[in-house]
């Protein structure tokens, strides 16, 4: 087969004996490492994260600036404001344990 300078073949080769175990050994390397709190205690954050176009973003930062705060803070504060508003009574944990 004749290849031009940076041209790969496109075909799947014959798995080698014993191959699978160093691809599995590189992935294993590569995962991620768990975000458990180095303290022990196994609790970590998660993320919530919400679909919203760029000017509904841009709307929401300049609110958390007239607020004094970050968006962080403002959804926190308005979520709490709002369900308390609708008759929710359980009061909000910390959000970031």
């Amino acid at each position: 087969m004749n290849l031009s300078p940076g041209e790969t073949a496109r075909y799947h080769r014959p798995r080698v004996e014993g191959e699978a175990d160093v691809t599995e050994a590189i992935l294993k390397m590569a995962r991620r490492k768990s975000s458990k709190k180095q303290d022990g205690t196994g609790s970590s954050a998660r993320r919530l994260s919400v679909q919203a176009g760029e000017e509904w973003i841009a709307w929401v930062e300049e609110g958390a600036d007239f607020c004094r705060t970050d968006v962080s803070k403002l959804v926190d504060a308005a979520l709490a404001d709002y369900l308390r508003a609708r008759g929710f009574t359980k009061v909000p944990p910390k959000r970031v344990p």
